[in-house]
């Protein structure tokens, strides 16, 4: 290039920018919603750079830590006593361990499931009869409070949920109330279990819910209760 080529770039800033095409195209809008916050969005498909990576950033305290949780499922041959190990030993001694009566294969009586004790590692739970089937076990451990996230790969419960969880002492009445931790809505489901740790053999009672809110939920005793009640709140 020339020294006079030179002097007209210099003198003409205009020959530097670049021509576009006057052609645009009409604008293809869609909405969005973020599955993490739930924020909805308007993009143009036609202006907008997609089918690239992207990382979301989140402060630490942002980021919500999954509780330790253990699930699973204790077989019964006409017995109305078990000691079973969690699939792993919990960091410490779990908030909650609940139990649930998951089938019955002879069509028994029904039966109420109860526990003696539990540590970081095991558990020993009874029947009120001997019986043929399976019983569910739920036990969580949260070092941050709660509510906490959980995650089981068991089915009806498979997926990540949140909780609330703890025990409540009861001193011979004939009805409770557990509080917990505030949640967005009331429960959908509210698992519950008497525990023995009195040594005091009362445990085996009927628990029902009668009603419950987003950080509480009560009902009857079928029969006066000395002990601990321990309850997993799952929204």
């Amino acid at each position: 290039m020339t020294s006079n080529e030179n002097k007209k770039y210099e003198r003409n800033r205009n020959v530097w920018r670049k021509v576009l095409s006057y052609e645009r195209k009409k604008p293809r809008l869609n909405n969005f919603t973020d599955a993490t916050t739930g924020e909805s969005f308007v993009y143009d498909l036609e202006t907008t750079l997609r089918h690239r990576d992207y990382f979301m950033l989140k402060k630490a305290a942002e980021i919500p830590l999954l509780a330790e949780y253990d699930e699973g499922i204790v077989t019964f041959s006409n017995s109305s006593f078990a000691t079973v190990n969690f699939t792993s030993c919990f960091t410490a001694m779990p908030d909650a361990v609940v139990l649930t009566v998951d089938s019955v294969a002879d069509n028994s009586d029904y039966v109420i499931p109860y526990g003696y004790t539990f540590n970081a590692c095991s558990m020993s739970i009874g029947l009120s009869a001997p019986f043929t089937g399976n019983v569910r076990y739920r036990a969580i451990y949260s070092s941050t409070g709660y509510p906490a996230m959980a995650q089981s790969v068991l089915v009806p419960s498979s997926g990540t949920f949140t909780v609330a969880a703890g025990y409540i002492i009861e001193n011979g009445n004939s009805d409770y109330t557990a509080s917990f931790a505030t949640l967005a809505n009331p429960p959908t489901l509210f698992y519950r279990t008497p525990w023995d740790f009195n040594n005091n053999f009362d445990d085996d009672v009927v628990l029902t819910e009668d009603s419950s809110t987003s950080n509480t939920a009560s009902g009857q005793i079928s029969a006066p209760l000395h002990n601990k009640i321990y309850f997993i709140a799952v929204q």
